[in-house]
C-alpha cells in the first residue's frame, strides 16, 4: 500500500503537467484526488497517512490548519477503519489546541534565556522594536544552511536600533550548540532553550522564522527563510515603517 501514497502524488503532479496548471488549493485538491482514484483499505491508508503527514509536518500556522481541516473533515466519514478515523479526530483536535494558542495578532510567548556568554535575555528587552527570531538546532541541516543569509541580514540591520535579530537553539544538546557556534561563528544574538520554553512557537519542523512588531504581537508565525531575502525584508520593513 506504500507505493499507492507515492503513485498518489506521480499523478497529480502529471495531471498539472497536462494542465499546465497547479491549483491553488493543493491539500484539498490532493485529498479529492485521493477520494475519487481508490478504494476500500488502500483508499483509507492513503488518506490516513496523507492527512497525518501534512497535519504534522507541512502545516505551520493557525490559519493554514483551520482552511485544512475544513477541507479535511468532509472526508473523513469515507474512510471504513474507526482506528484511522479516530486517530485522524485526535491529531485534527491536537494541532488545533497546538497552534490556536498562538495566532498572528496575539501578544508573543515571554520567555527568558541565557546567551552563549551566560547573559540572560528576556523577550521584554526587545519591545520597540521589530524582531526576527530563528529557531534551530546544531543537527539540522537546513537551519545551518541559512546563517550565511542571517549573516548577510544582521550586517543591514545592525546599526538599525528598530530591528533586533534572535536565534534560539531548540532541541539541541548545550555542548553540541556551543561547538557550533564556534564553527558558524554568528555575530548576532544567540540564546539556547534547553527546557522548552520556547517550544509554543514551532509545533513542526525547524528551521522556523517567527516575526514580532514593535509592540510584542505576532505578525508571522512562518516567515520566509533569510535565504529568501526580499520576501523576508518586505515584511520587516513594513514593521519598521509603521507607527513612525
Amino acid at each position: 500500500m506504500g507505493f499507492s501514497y507515492w503513485y498518489l502524488y506521480y499523478s497529480f503532479k502529471h495531471d498539472n503537467k497536462v494542465k499546465n496548471s497547479i491549483p491553488y488549493d493543493k491539500y484539498g485538491s490532493l485529498l479529492k484526488k485521493i477520494n475519487t482514484t481508490f478504494k476500500g483499505d488502500v483508499r483509507d491508508y492513503v488518506f490516513y497517512k496523507f492527512i497525518n503527514l501534512n497535519l504534522n509536518a507541512v502545516i505551520n500556522t493557525y490559519e493554514e490548519f483551520k482552511v485544512a481541516a475544513k477541507n479535511t473533515l468532509p472526508y473523513l466519514g469515507n474512510i471504513n477503519s474507526t482506528l484511522y478515523q479516530n486517530e485522524l479526530i485526535t491529531l485534527i483536535n491536537k494541532k488545533e489546541y497546538e497552534l490556536g494558542k498562538y495566532k498572528i495578532g496575539d501578544a508573543a510567548q515571554a520567555f527568558s534565556l541565557v546567551d552563549n556568554k551566560g547573559i540572560k535575555h528576556t523577550l521584554s528587552d526587545f519591545k520597540g522594536k521589530v524582531v526576527l527570531i530563528d529557531f534551530w538546532a546544531s543537527s539540522c541541516a537546513p537551519c545551518r544552511e541559512e546563517t550565511p543569509y542571517l549573516n548577510k541580514l544582521y550586517e543591514r540591520y545592525k546599526s538599525d536600533s528598530r530591528v533586533q535579530i534572535i536565534s534560539i537553539a531548540v532541541r539541541d544538546r548545550k555542548d553540541a550548540w556551543q561547538q557550533a557556534l564556534q564553527h558558524d561563528k554568528p555575530k548576532w544574538l544567540q540564546l539556547f532553550d534547553g527546557d522548552g520554553k520556547t517550544s509554543n512557537y514551532f509545533t513542526n519542523a525547524i528551521p522556523k522564522f517567527v516575526v514580532l512588531d514593535k509592540a510584542g504581537l505576532i505578525i508571522n508565525l512562518d516567515a520566509p527563510a533569510p535565504s529568501n531575502a526580499d520576501k523576508l525584508e518586505t515584511i520587516i520593513k513594513t514593521q519598521i515603517e509603521k507607527d513612525k
